[in-house]
């Protein structure tokens, strides 16, 4: 993976973990936060669809 995705992932799984440990969000919009977030990434060059709809 290149290295701009290991720095978004890691803020993505930061920002998860301030959401869930000060309860910024409900369990519900936490999900969808990390969702969106992680689709956007683009992780693969090809099956981001089929990773999103994994999820």
């Amino acid at each position: 993976m290149s290295e701009q995705i290991m720095n978004q992932l890691g803020l993505l799984f930061s920002d998860t973990r301030h959401w869930i440990e000060n309860q910024t969000f409900s369990w519900d919009e936490i999900g969808v936060r990390f969702h969106s977030r992680l689709v956007g990434i683009h992780i693969f060059p090809n099956g981001n669809g089929r990773h999103a709809r994994l999820m």
